[in-house]
């Protein structure tokens, strides 16, 4: 069962992708938004974050530090495409896949469903179509 998904940017914006459980969808704007989002990852085991931006970085640092299996999931090509240069991300992307973060460049999330099995992500990045099994 989905936990947690946690859609973050520089930006946040509500999901523009269809989305059954709103409940379980985060954007990170004021202090409630962080109580809500802190309460719902503690019960989670894995998680995934939309947006390899600085928020969505820091967010699955954490998360990943406390022993929880982390996606994020970067609609371009490689992480703080907007905040660093090429070489400081490339840094910064294998920080945190040493501290246990999966970092997946290139999707674009076009729908998210949930069944009792398995939720799943659809993508239309043709070299990747992933089922990330995000149950507790």
């Amino acid at each position: 069962m989905l936990k947690a998904l946690a859609g973050l940017g520089a930006e946040p914006r509500t999901l523009p992708v269809p989305f059954a459980d709103k409940a379980k969808a985060f954007t990170l704007r004021k202090f409630d938004d962080a109580l809500r989002l802190r309460e719902a990852l503690a019960g989670a085991r894995k998680i995934i974050v939309l947006g390899g931006g600085f928020i969505g970085l820091e967010i699955a640092a954490t998360v990943a530090s406390n022993g929880k299996d982390v996606t994020i999931l970067e609609a371009g090509a490689r992480i703080l495409t907007r905040g660093v240069p090429e070489q400081v991300a490339v840094l910064i992307a294998d920080r945190h896949i040493k501290g246990g973060v999966q970092i997946i460049c290139g999707v674009r999330i076009t729908e998210i469903q949930q069944t009792k099995a398995k939720p799943l992500s659809k993508q239309k990045a043709t070299a990747l179509q992933r089922s990330l099994d995000t149950s507790s």
